[in-house]
């Protein structure tokens, strides 16, 4: 198939030559003939080559040398024809564009004869501009191509194509690339150069960013710096005027921008002959007072430096005799290339391969829209070598001595591989450092504190400490102190620090990972105490709470004008295309903001950019902006960067869903507009700016000019906005504390941010904690709204008393769906569901996506959920990419779970757990594992007189660790002691948090191997058991553990997991065992479990000393003088027993049973008597050498101390030591 495929390709391209061949013999022949011919010639070849490299693949090795020599005489056959034909339509567009020179120059001409009476001057031929695609280059393209060729009537589309494409290069180029010489590809190009670069606003935001972009001149005597600042700005304020920007719009930014570029002392100067009286004077005026001044100062230098060729020629005078030999090479060489022939008149210009520039050579190219495979491509394309870019060999038989500039590998830079990292080891400052041995003398550092000024500006300065090194060659500075005092970077210098000794800089390391408690960070003094913040930047002013903004320090703020302009016209578009450009505007405007007028200024401004939030599940309003206080330009810090985000006063989520279900009547509100509420102090508003429109939009075909705006109160997006509601609301509560003390009690255990949930037990409460509520809050100019219960006599309260209340049946109360009508919770699942439809393609990410978006605090859906982190581990396992499709058994798990998901929706639970308030209640939780997942349930048991309710309270499941479950430390009777543990923590959770009186807790597992860890002595068990039976026993001190039958344990759909309509048939999950619905129910406290426990679990869990009673070592000690040697051994030795293959590497378990077996040789030899007397009366002998250490036998057979510190939290080992003696095996490796 494939040698068929290439005899047509080759077919096509023979007689696409013969016709190419037949129009260059044709004199009258159309020029545009032969763009078409040679574009399909082009195209054929593209087809044969593919077809060749097929055929390679089949070919023999007999085949091999002839067929690439028929390939190679095609190729020669393409390249001449497609030369010749290159040839002429050169010819012709040199024909062409004289005609069109001839047209301009006849013009002038004729315009030339009005003025001089009949003069006729001939002008010089007329050069297309080449544009490669700059913004600023645009406008001076189109206007000469428009005039000389667009509007040409005596060129045709396909002609004005081939000037147009052949004007293009570079990004421009790669714009209009695919399309083929026609009147509608011309008209398309076209249009999509104009669309690409002719968007006036980018165009202006190009030159602005050219003039930001200018390089400061250091000395006043540098005359080709100051020309280039004077040329370069002086072309960009003529550029703007001629796009139509208003001097008055750019005119302060250019005069800031020259004189930041312009040398110290030049800028002194101007200053003298342009005092500060120059601000009366129109700022088109002051630049071009400044622009005069810059050009006669240029002047003025180059007239009275030498010139360039002076120079040279007076220095050479001196060199000559040294570099005669030099010199008269270099001149016999020019000689040499002088041309006397027609051909001289002829510009010779080498071209770049890849771009097609003329400015620069194919070596050097540096276009980074053209990637490396690409060149390759070209380079192919054209039979050139990879290496030096030359023609006609390879980069094998390359002999040409070229050396990349960046690498220093040989070949030329445009072929250096772009992903090559250059060593930073070329320009370091290389310092060491030194580390000496601490001792207790107290040393006096050398240091001080000072304050420090810049020398241009002795007025700013800051507090520093100062640290003094009397043998450093350089001094350093911190970064936000330099910022502060405003100083100039004049250059950078890497710094390597290496420690003493070393030869190279160190990388850095690694290290274990550890179990710390982290400290909350609002420990550290760096943040001013809460309550003393709140007393004194948190008032009462004019019946509202004006705060001010906690600053880390004092330092700059970046005047992000220009970021926050930019971005918020990309948001004008993205909302235009969206039509929501209008009802953004009308959100925005909403705020309490103040318009900032064009003559103020502020030292400390910082510009917010915005964006819009949507939340379609909002009844009041879709759409919330939020304001990016993380926005910075580079080198500068953000607002957010520079304020504490304060002490974290917000309740817990989890406390206060708990307790809105402990309650009889449950009411919910919110306040309105909750940070729109407090008022930002005067000298912080500045650092809240925005931009946007001035005037409101009602047509999106007419926008208003841009305004600058401040916010005059706190502000939905700063770091800071939640501490300070959170803190004006506690202030608010402390000072209504003393007229309402227990409304304010509950108001401040209540509120989740702004969101108010909480339960009452009767109408009159209620009633009242509405009424005060809204009295305590209004104190502060806050309005709570939104108010919903599920009882209808305070329903009709309300809606009598708060006239806009829209109460809806189905409210949103922290996440979930609260159906007010029947009191029942459901789960919101819009999210998930909508995002498991969108799914084409099953990846992991997608897996671990859509679990993330199941929102159910309180694990109602628990034994659901839990299938799929069960799936999603087993992926994990597979070490798949994130993007790649499941495999087909899981992506049918999947597929089914997502489907099974949509029944899940009407799934709901009772709110309340409590029927009567006048009941006794109980704490049940359950606990169970599996190999997969371990997780706990926990239920409210309420007794009211003959009846008894049971309701389901919470429940907390996860998958079992893959790294312990791996190595096979985690056992199915470890992981049931785990969800003991976690069933322990949310015990102690619920009772700490939950406002509800319970008569008994009661833990149940149906793992008797667990209950005889949890009542046992922990100090027996090995570290894992030791560390969590001692949590349970602490926790649980107040508790009852019990035993139940796995058939009766809830807890078990958790670990197993279950569908969503099996869950709906199961009762006793949301219910609990059928035995806690019973009044006379006797419930077993386990305490028979010694008899009951299985005598080969307790072989599995307590080591007999029977098989280890062996007083004869494995082999001699006396022939190991290494510890670790004799261990591996020993290791080994005992593996070979055990399994005749096994792997080379030893485990860390099989060193630790090695050194165990000579621990137990030691005492069997040591203390052979103490061991029996232990295991018969569980104390030694008082005749015993080690009787004062009080020992006992662990359960591991082997002897330890029983210290004070058994009671501690501290690992066994540590707690209590093993004993051994001192002529040990220890003590001969010591």
């Amino acid at each position: 198939m494939e040698r068929v495929e290439r005899k047509t390709a080759r077919t096509q391209i023979t007689k696409l030559i013969n016709n190419a061949k037949d129009k260059l013999a044709n004199v009258n022949e159309n020029p545009n003939e032969f763009i078409v011919i040679r574009n399909r010639i082009r195209s054929a070849n593209e087809n044969l080559e593919q077809a060749n490299e097929k055929v390679k693949l089949l070919l023999k090795e007999d085949e091999f040398e002839k067929e690439c020599q028929r390939m190679l005489e095609y190729r020669d056959q393409v390249t001449e024809i497609l030369s010749r034909l290159q040839i002429q339509i050169d010819g012709q567009y040199t024909k062409q564009e004289d005609d069109v020179a001839s047209i301009s120059s006849n013009v002038t001409q004729v315009s030339y004869k009005g003025n001089t009476g009949g003069t006729n001057v001939k002008l010089p031929k007329l050069e297309l501009r080449n544009f490669k695609g700059e913004l600023a280059d645009w406008t001076l393209f189109w206007e000469q191509f428009r005039t000389v060729v667009h509007e040409n009537e005596s060129l045709d589309a396909v002609a004005k194509f081939s000037y147009l494409e052949h004007a293009l290069i570079g990004k421009a180029a790669a714009t209009i690339s695919g399309l083929t010489p026609s009147e509608r590809s011309y008209n398309a190009a076209i249009e999509l150069l104009k669309h690409e670069y002719g968007n006036q606003q980018r165009i202006i935001d190009s030159h602005v960013q050219k003039l930001l972009s200018l390089t400061p001149i250091k000395s006043r005597v540098d005359a080709a710096g100051l020309r280039n600042l004077y040329n370069t700005t002086s072309s960009i304020t003529r550029n703007l005027t001629s796009l139509g920007v208003k001097a008055e719009e750019y005119g302060m930014m250019v005069k800031s921008v020259i004189l930041n570029s312009m040398p110290y002392g030049l800028k002194i100067d101007y200053y003298k002959q342009y005092p500060s009286t120059e601000n009366a004077v129109d700022i088109a005026e002051q630049i071009n007072n400044l622009l005069n001044y810059l050009k006669l100062e240029v002047e003025s230098i180059e007239i009275a430096q030498p010139p360039a060729s002076a120079s040279k020629s007076s220095s050479s005078t001196f060199n000559s005799n040294k570099d005669d030999k030099r010199n008269k090479n270099v001149n016999r060489n020019f000689i040499e290339r002088k041309q006397y022939t027609a051909a001289g008149l002829l510009t010779m210009v080498n071209e770049c391969l890849f771009c097609n520039s003329k400015d620069h050579t194919s070596e050097k190219c540096n276009e980074d829209d053209i990637t490396l495979e690409q060149r390759k491509q070209i380079l192919k394309k054209q039979n050139r070598c990879f290496r030096c870019t030359k023609r006609n060999h390879n980069s094998k038989a390359c002999r040409n001595k070229v050396t990349c500039d960046r690498c220093k590998y040989r070949h030329v830079t445009s072929m250096c591989d772009p992903n090559y990292k250059m060593e930073e080891t070329s320009n370091a400052t290389t310092s060491l450092f030194t580390k000496g041995q601490n001792n207790n003398e107290q040393i006096y550092l050398q240091t001080a504190k000072a304050y420090v000024s810049p020398l241009s500006d002795t007025d700013r300065s800051a507090f520093v400490r100062l640290i003094i090194d009397g043998g450093s060659q350089l001094s350093h500075i911190k970064q936000d102190v330099s910022r502060q005092l405003g100083l100039k970077i004049l250059g950078t210098r890497n710094l390597s620090v290496m420690p003493f000794g070393c030869k190279t800089r160190t990388q850095p390391k690694l290290y274990n990972k550890v179990e710390l408690k982290l400290m909350s960070q609002y420990n550290d003094e760096s943040f001013p105490i809460t309550n003393e913040f709140i007393e004194n930047n948190i008032i009462m002013k004019d019946g509202r709470f004006e705060v001010s903004l906690p600053w880390k320090s004092d330092g700059a703020v970046d005047n992000n004008y220009f970021s926050a302009l930019s971005r918020m016209k990309n948001l004008t578009f993205k909302l235009l295309k969206n039509t929501r450009l209008i009802e953004y505007d009308k959100v925005i405007r909403e705020f309490i903001a103040e318009e900032i007028p064009s003559d103020y200024s502020s030292k400390k401004t910082y510009y917010m950019p915005h964006h819009p939030v949507y939340r379609e599940d909002k009844t009041t309003s879709k759409i919330r902006v939020v304001f990016d206080a993380l926005a910075h330009a580079p080198g500068f810090a953000s607002l957010n960067e520079l304020l504490y985000c304060g002490e974290n006063l917000v309740q817990d989520i989890m406390k206060i869903l708990l307790n809105f279900r402990v309650g009889k009547i449950a009411i919910t509100a919110d306040i309105e507009k909750a940070f729109l509420q407090i008022r930002l102090s005067e000298r912080d508003r500045d650092c809240h700016r925005f931009l946007w429109y001035k005037h409101p939009i009602t047509d999106v075909n007419s926008l208003s000019p841009i305004q600058e705006y401040r916010m005059t109160r706190v502000t939905f997006g700063v770091t800071s906005s939640p501490f300070l509601l959170s803190a004006a609301l506690k202030k608010l509560f402390t000072i209504a504390s003393t007229d309402f003390p227990e409304t304010t009690h509950r108001l401040a255990t209540s509120f989740y941010v702004d969101d108010l949930v909480l339960t009452v037990n009767s109408i009159d409460d209620a009633i009242k904690l509405f009424d005060e509520s809204k009295m305590i809050l209004k104190g502060a100019g806050m309005n709570l709204r939104k108010w919903h219960t599920n009882d209808r006599e305070l329903q009709f309260y309300i809606k009598e008393n708060e006239i806009n209340n829209s109460a809806q049946p189905c409210q949103k109360v922290l996440g979930l769906y609260w159906d007010t009508v029947y009191d029942n919770i459901f789960l919101d699942l819009s999210s998930v569901i909508s995002f498991v439809n969108k799914i084409q393609i099953c990846t992991k990410k997608n897996v671990m996506q859509a679990i993330g978006r199941i929102y159910d605090p309180l694990q109602i859906s628990g034994p659901f959920t839990i299938t799929a982190k069960i799936l999603l581990q087993l992926i994990w396992k597979l070490k798949i990419d994130w993007d790649s499709e499941l495999p087909s058994e899981y992506r049918s798990d999947w597929i089914k779970w997502c489907n099974d998901l949509k029944n899940l929706t009407s799934y709901g639970i009772s709110r309340s757990v409590v029927s009567n308030v006048n009941g006794t209640f109980e704490l049940h939780l359950f606990s169970d594992a599996s190999n997969s997942t371990y997780g706990t349930v926990a239920y409210v048991r309420e007794i009211f007189e003959s009846s008894v309710r049971v309701s389901f309270l919470i429940a907390k499941a996860r998958v079992a660790p893959l790294k312990g479950n791996d190595s096979g430390d985690l056992s199915l009777p470890r992981l049931e002691l785990t969800a003991a543990l976690c069933a322990s923590r949310l015990k102690d959770y619920i009772i700490k948090n939950v406002n509800l009186k319970f008569e008994s807790i009661n833990l149940w597992t149906d793992s008797k191997i667990t209950l005889h860890w949890i009542t046992g002595d922990a100090a027996r068990w090995k570290t894992y058991v030791y560390n969590r039976a001692v949590e349970i026993q602490k926790l649980t001190k107040d508790s009852t553990w019990r035993h139940c039958a796995g058939y009766l344990n809830p807890a078990d759909l958790l670990t197993r997991g279950v569908s969503a309509n099996k869950l709906f048939t199961t009762e006793y999950w949301l219910k609990g065992p059928e035995f806690l619905s019973r009044v006379d129910y006797e419930w077993s406290t386990g305490n028979d479990l010694s008899a009951q426990i299985d005598e080969s679990v307790l072989c599995a869990n307590i080591v007999s000393d029977s098989k280890t009673e062996i007083l004869k070592p494995i082999f001699p000690l006396e022939n190991y003088e290494h510890l670790e040697k004799c261990l591996r051994v020993t290791a080994y030795v005992k593996r070979a027993f055990r399994v005749k293959n096994f792997p080379l590497a030893l485990t860390s378990d099989e060193l630790s049973d090695a050194e165990m077996y000579w621990i137990k040789f030691t005492h069997q030899v040591a203390f052979s008597r103490e061991i029996e007397d232990l295991k018969t009366n569980n104390i030694v002998s008082n005749t015993s050498s080690i009787w004062n250490l009080t020992p006992f036998l662990d359960e591991a057979g082997m002897i330890r101390i029983r210290s004070r510190l058994q009671e501690s939290d501290l690992p066994l080992e540590t707690a209590n030591p093993i004993i051994l003696p001192r002529k040990s095996y220890q003590w001969r490796f010591s």
